[in-house]
């Protein structure tokens, strides 16, 4: 009887679920993994339509252009959260005619250009953040009697390679080193984000500048329920996979990864190696010790085990 009340009103229940139980429900059985792949890709669809006229063109262009998700937006989405909305939607693109695909389709969408220009320099981003160019765009939204209701903002940020992904690994916090596409979504702290912490990236700069920002996105974040912790020793507890030290790969068993493809066998991300503690981590010294005395790993660089 219960088994038959969640195959009636699975679409419904996973309303008020998180990724990690939307995933759990799924694989219950075989017909309601592919309900559940369904009903991500259908809210995925929805989230595009909050920003774009045209839902499915834009998730087209995103699969050709290579074009990913992140921010606030792709926080609220694998959260559900219904107690707040993200202000803006953050599209990654990669460099050259890819970038210049997205934004022509959004200047179709009435978008309308405000700015170009190189990052800042803040606390949002770490050194190496591999940003190009950040095009703003922002257009004016109507009720249906007529009457503006509000402004849209989207901000297409340009990397400097073909690969979009990359300046995610370089944001201040781990609440938001996530994305989303039409095909995929990467969590890669899952541990820290779903338990609503956010560990903060040791590279982030410190000037007084970028220490306002940081402490404008930190209140951001903790009235929204967030937690956003310096270090792992602050939370007394083990480090766990969140270990800063460690050397991440986007294919360990660190990082959640969800296929949203139809009928396809799931894949795995572009590999892309991490450590919260390092930029770059081909130069990175041999011994970082991550600072917390509950962590049981010694203070050289290890790697997690790759997902199967």
């Amino acid at each position: 009887m219960a088994k038959r009340v969640v195959i009636l009103l699975f679409e419904e229940i996973l309303d008020y679920c998180a990724l990690p139980e939307i995933l759990a429900l799924s694989l219950t059985s075989k017909y309601l993994r592919e309900r559940g792949k369904e009903y991500l890709r259908k809210a995925f669809t929805n989230l595009l339509g909050c920003w774009v006229d045209d839902p499915s063109e834009m998730s087209k262009l995103m699969i050709q252009t290579g074009s990913v998700l992140s921010g606030s937006n792709v926080l609220s989405f694998i959260s559900r959260a219904s107690h707040w909305t993200a202000q803006d939607m953050d599209l990654y693109v990669p460099t050259g005619q890819p970038a210049t695909t997205m934004l022509s389709f959004l200047m179709r969408e009435q978008y309308k250009r405000t700015t170009s220009a190189p990052p800042p320099n803040g606390a949002y981003l770490t050194i190496g953040h591999n940003i190009r160019h950040i095009h703003k765009l922002s257009k004016t939204v109507l009720g249906e009697d007529g009457v503006t209701s509000g402004t849209r903002s989207i901000d297409v940020v340009e990397c400097f390679s073909q690969r979009s992904v990359l300046p995610i690994f370089c944001f201040h916090s781990t609440l938001v080193m996530n994305w989303i596409s039409p095909t995929e979504i990467v969590v890669l702290y899952p541990s820290l984000t779903f338990n609503k912490i956010g560990l903060n990236h040791h590279l982030c700069k410190g000037t007084s500048a970028s220490m306002l920002k940081k402490r404008l996105w930190k209140n951001k974040y903790t009235s929204r329920g967030y937690c956003s912790a310096e270090s792992m020793a602050e939370l007394e507890r083990p480090c766990g996979t969140a270990c800063p030290s460690l050397i991440r790969s986007t294919r360990d068993i660190g990082t959640l990864y969800v296929s949203l493809e139809e009928g396809k066998a799931a894949h795995s991300p572009p590999k892309v190696e991490w450590a919260l503690l390092v930029g770059d981590i081909k130069g990175a010294a041999a011994v970082v010790p991550c600072g917390n005395p509950r962590c049981p790993r010694a203070a050289n660089f290890c790697k997690l085990e790759t997902r199967q």
